[in-house]
């Protein structure tokens, strides 16, 4: 599959509907966007912006659609999460769902027609989007979920019964979850531990919010000596990039600045538009959410780390 032909395909079937669209793979990443208008909800914005859905909007999204069935089915809003009401129309292939296909619920009907232009698009995605789930079989991957208190940890092997597992925590009571891994004695001790170190500090730092997702966990990463190797250089992927230093430059002077937009494109003598196009693919590249204090700080951290290093030699 070419990403273009999703793409193009999601802003034919956006075009015909008069409204913006999102499609996102089961497990919260984002495929595809096309917006029309301005009805996309801060929610919608800071997943395009991250690449993927925040895992708390993607266990509310989860929890209220069925993703065995073809019909579209509405998601009610939430205030905490940002959250606007919305519409989904599962997509699935060969007996499963390879995609979620979302509008904001913007209390417009649809008709017949809108229901047939939005079900053959369904289609038409169905045969370019790949399935990811297909084939995993005796390779499936586990997660851990722990909460800080007693209970003793749950292993998930689905998004569905992660969501199940999340739903199932005492309310109040922060969340952590572990990376996937395959299953085994060694391995399953260290996604215990991600498990329950991430719910503890969801517990005991309130900026980090439950569920906390040892994979986000950024800087508290960078900070943990007992639970294997450093962890992995977060700008690399920007190294081997033809627009790298650029974006390095950019990254750096926005962090600098504490994200202040203004100075920034003063410092960069770039016009503000310039520089939120170079935050967006930043953002992208880095799979990170930009406007995220945790984010943030361990991004900078590692882009002084290389300053360090540099100097120190």
């Amino acid at each position: 599959m070419v990403a273009g032909d999703v793409q193009d395909r999601l802003d034919a079937l956006a075009d015909a509907l008069g409204r913006s669209l999102t499609l996102d793979a089961p497990d919260g990443s984002l495929l595809a966007h096309s917006i029309r208008g301005d009805d996309s909800d801060r929610a919608r914005v800071a997943s395009i912006l991250r690449r993927s859905v925040a895992p708390d909007v993607h266990a509310w999204q989860l929890r209220h659609v069925d993703t065995t069935t073809e019909s579209v089915q509405r998601v009610p809003a939430n205030e905490a999460l940002e959250l606007s009401a919305r519409r989904c129309l599962p997509v699935r292939s060969r007996g499963r769902c390879v995609a979620l296909l979302w509008m904001v619920d913007d209390a417009r009907a649809l008709d017949d027609g809108d229901l047939t232009v939005l079900r053959r698009g369904a289609d038409d995605l169905a045969h370019l989007v790949p399935d990811r789930g297909a084939g995993r079989g005796a390779r499936a991957r586990a997660r851990v979920v722990a909460t800080a208190d007693d209970r003793p940890p749950v292993v998930v092997s689905s998004d569905a019964e992660l969501a199940a597992a999340l739903a199932a925590a005492p309310p109040g009571t922060p969340v952590g979850v572990s990376e996937q891994g395959a299953p085994g004695e060694g391995a399953g001790a260290a996604l215990v531990r991600q498990a329950v170190l991430a719910a503890r500090v969801a517990r005991d730092d309130p900026s980090v919010p439950s569920p906390a997702h040892w994979s986000a966990l950024g800087v508290y990463r960078r900070l943990d000596t007992v639970g294997g190797p450093p962890d992995p250089d977060p700008l690399a992927v920007l190294d081997a990039a033809t627009s790298g230093p650029m974006l390095l430059e950019t990254l750096e002077a926005y962090l600098d600045l504490a994200g202040d937009v203004r100075a920034t494109a003063a410092r960069l003598r770039l016009h503000r538009s310039s520089l939120y196009y170079r935050l967006e693919r930043l953002a992208a590249a880095l799979g990170a959410d930009l406007g995220d204090g945790l984010v943030r700080l361990d991004l900078h951290l590692a882009l002084k780390q290389r300053r360090w290093d540099r100097a120190s030699r």
